[in-house]
């Protein structure tokens, strides 16, 4: 009874344990199919569907830049190259392929054959893949539409660039080898050998990349002998023979700037009288508005991704599945200027071409250009304003008359002065009054883009002249002077100051103090203005005035007023122009602010800086009795407005000063003194151009001592020289039309070396019609 019971439960415990093998055999498969199906069963099915469908990319176009009146500043110009592996153009390719079908024919016998006899094998299937090569040829002569002598003469070129590298590389190899042979080293043969490796390796390197024999070839032709390549690619997957064997499409297209150069013809018969001609002087400006337009670079960067997620974000934008506008790792991108700053709206959409291959179906998505970017800039004014800058023109070439005429008793400058006849940089900006649109924006030295596109090598590494710099907004520059109008506004508008009221000139705002804080006129003749009130403040350009008005307004009052005019804005409240990087401007926080420092911001003086296009934008607020807008130089932006609410009395009294500047004698640009060639000195006025009403300030802003060696003897040297400014309303009597800012680095006088300048833009905008020349007046009858 006993065994017949544990027998059975010996039987069930065996039944079990195979039950529970075949319920894990049968399990492990079905946990499988499950995971496939179930949890990677959509991402399995992407992948087998992916296996089934073909993409391929086609290429776009990018958007063109245009000036305010339509003229093409870049666009893209579609090119193709159209190349061939050199095993082709050799004839190494009919070769190897008639080599591989002879050891097909003979088989095992190959072995046993002779060199000789290999050869002769090879030679006699030559003629079928040499007969397919030359009638490749013709029919790529008929797709391309060039003759076939043209094509000759390009592939005998090829071969021939290529044989010289092979003969440079063997010549070098025999002068490597002679040359470690004398040093009768103990490593000298070997470094022989590894020489004469590195050069082999290097000629089998060159001629194995693709070489090009058709160039520049448009767009439906390049297209047409992609879709070959791509025919041939399919032939050969399925085993069938090339009919075009290497052939390889490179995109070649390039990004052109057409008005890059320009020639611009200056009328020099109102330049100042040392450089006064009847004969126009014609001047090829290069790099016409390149800091502006910017450049492309070849090549995607991680950066470059970056920045593009980062903006797609700020705008809540999700890309469409398949992103038509992603990055490819060759791709071109705007690098710098309008280029970078409208990345997005240049970009156009690639097209896409997806085949089915179970179905058949092929869906086509139809590449889109880039939208075309239009900005606010005249590129006639531009080039014509730039070659003022040109030292050929001699304006901003250092004269004679800029140096200052000193007293006797006066002690020697503590530093060098820059010798007569260096060429100065500088920056001018013009701003329509009426709509804030920036017409002109002028950084001398500019460039002219290198082959890859941006700027070569030395523009980067010159760090005394920086032309890749762009000082009309990201130049941090002392206004001086030309401030005093806004102090005299804010202060008024703050009711600091009574227009009625006259403060006293006494030379000295601390007379404790034996230097600083002096009025010019007592620094450099000892005399004072005597008691003036705003506009003649402005006029004479007073320093004790505004002095005491920066006292009066106090730390708090001078940083207020100057953030009002835009210095020192926070990124969202700047210009944001998108031609690239601005300099928002600095003014010290007024709590860190002492009084002291306060009085010398009065005169645009201390802890204080800005840019040219700050001091247009300024004086067009002013010219707009306080709304400011702020400049914009793409005409898609929107147009941004603030009201400053200033006193009408106030900016009534600043215009009047800044126009009694330029038109009334005392007048800090009203008259320049010339030292002739002969010796003779002349005084002509500024400004002074019939029919044009022009309300001016000059200014000259400190700036430290610089070492450089301007005389080119090999001696550096230290050199001083203030920042020259010329900041003007220009239009007909009735008001203000243009906003003009002009700097010279290190000029020194503004009035002297910025005021001739000055009049010359307000000409160029009377050549380009925005201001009435003479015989128009005339013709309108006033």
């Amino acid at each position: 009874m006993r065994i017949n019971k544990i027998i059975p439960s010996m039987y069930q415990r065996r039944l079990l344990l195979l039950g529970c093998m075949f319920a894990l055999l049968v399990l492990a498969p079905a946990a499988q199919v499950f995971r496939l199906t179930v949890v990677k069963g959509e991402t399995s099915r992407e992948r087998a569907e992916r296996k089934l469908v073909t993409q391929q990319w086609m290429p776009t176009v990018r958007g063109r830049v245009l000036d305010r009146h339509g003229r093409v500043l870049a666009f893209d110009r579609a090119t193709f190259d159209i190349a061939f592996d050199y095993a082709v153009i050799n004839g190494d390719w009919v070769y190897r392929q008639a080599a591989r079908k002879a050891r097909r024919l003979e088989g095992a016998k190959w072995a046993e054959l002779s060199p000789e006899q290999r050869d002769q094998r090879i030679v006699a299937a030559a003629p079928e893949f040499r007969d397919r090569i030359e009638e490749m040829w013709g029919r790529v002569c008929i797709a391309a539409g060039v003759s076939r002598s043209d094509l000759n003469e390009q592939l005998v070129n090829v071969r021939k660039q290529v044989d010289l590298l092979a003969a440079r590389v063997a010549e070098q190899n025999r002068r490597n080898r002679e040359a470690e042979l004398r040093e009768k080293a103990a490593r000298g043969a070997e470094q022989v050998i590894i020489v004469e490796t590195a050069d082999v390796r290097r000629q089998l390197v060159e001629e194995a990349i693709p070489q090009v024999v058709l160039r520049g070839m448009p767009e439906s032709i390049g297209f047409a002998f992609m879709r070959l390549a791509e025919e041939d690619a399919r032939a050969e997957k399925e085993g069938e023979a090339p009919r075009y064997p290497g052939l390889k499409v490179f995109n070649s297209g390039r990004r052109e700037y057409p008005l890059e150069t320009m020639s611009i013809e200056i009328d020099r018969a109102h330049f100042p009288p040392p450089l006064r001609s009847d004969r126009p002087a014609v001047v090829q400006v290069q790099g016409v508005g390149t800091h502006l337009l910017g450049w492309m670079r070849d090549g995607v960067t991680a950066d470059d991704i970056a920045a593009r997620n980062k903006r797609r974000e700020a705008a809540n934008f999700e890309p469409p599945s398949p992103d038509r506008a992603r990055y490819f790792a060759a791709d071109s991108v705007g690098a710098w200027g309008v280029e970078s700053g409208a990345e997005d709206t240049l970009r156009g959409l690639r097209g896409l071409q997806i085949r089915h291959l179970d179905t058949g179906e092929v869906e086509n998505l139809v590449a889109e250009p880039g939208r075309d970017v239009h900005l606010t800039i005249d590129a006639q004014l531009q080039a014509r304003m730039h070659a003022l800058f040109s030292p050929s023109l001699g304006l901003t070439v250092v004269q004679p008359w800029h140096r200052p005429r000193r007293r006797e008793d006066a002690p020697p400058p503590r530093f060098n002065e820059i010798p007569l006849g260096t060429p100065l940089n500088g920056a001018a900006v013009v701003i329509d009054v009426d709509s804030g649109d920036v017409l002109a924006m002028v950084s001398h030295p500019t460039f002219t883009r290198s082959p890859h596109g941006g700027p070569a090598a030395e523009i980067w590494r010159d760090e005394l002249n920086l032309p890749y710099l762009n000082r009309a907004i990201n130049k941090s520059y002392t206004p001086g002077s030309i401030v005093k109008p806004l102090i005299l506004s804010g202060a008024a508008t703050m009711q600091r100051v009574h227009p009625a009221e006259r403060i006293e000139c006494s030379g000295k705002f601390y007379p404790q103090l034996e230097a600083g804080y002096q009025c010019w006129i007592f620094k450099q003749y000892h005399n004072t203005h005597g008691p003036l009130d705003g506009a003649e403040a402005i006029q004479h350009s007073c320093n004790i005035y505004f002095y005491e008005l920066g006292s009066r307004l106090g730390p708090r009052g001078v940083w207020e007023w100057y953030r009002r005019f835009g210095v020192g804005m926070p990124p969202e409240r700047h210009w944001n122009l998108g031609v690239g990087q601005e300099f928002a401007g600095v003014v010290k926080e007024a709590a860190k602010t002492d009084h002291r420092e306060a009085v010398l911001m009065g005169i645009g003086q201390g802890p204080i800086s800005w840019t040219p296009l700050h001091a247009a934008d300024a004086y067009a607020t002013l010219a707009r009795a306080g709304t400011r807008i702020v400049p914009r130089v793409r005409a898609d932006a929107p147009v941004r407005t603030e009201d400053l609410a200033l006193d009408r009395v106030a900016v009534e009294q600043a215009l009047l000063g800044l126009r009694w500047s330029c038109s009334r004698e005392g007048g800090t640009t009203y008259r320049v003194t010339y030292d002739m060639p002969d010796g003779s000195r002349v005084q002509e006025r500024i400004f002074d151009i019939p029919g044009i009403t022009v309300w001016a300030k000059s200014g000259t802003a400190d700036v430290a001592p610089f070492r450089a060696d301007l005389n080119f003897d090999g001696n550096i040297e230290v050199f001083d020289g203030d920042h020259a400014w010329c900041v003007f309303l220009c239009g007909d009597a009735e008001r203000p039309r243009y906003a003009v800012a002009v700097v010279i680095d290190h000029g020194g006088s503004g009035g002297r070396v910025a005021g001739p300048v000055a009049t010359q833009v307000i000409r160029a905008l009377m050549a380009e019609g925005y201001l009435p020349a003479a015989e128009d007046q005339r013709r309108a009858g006033r």
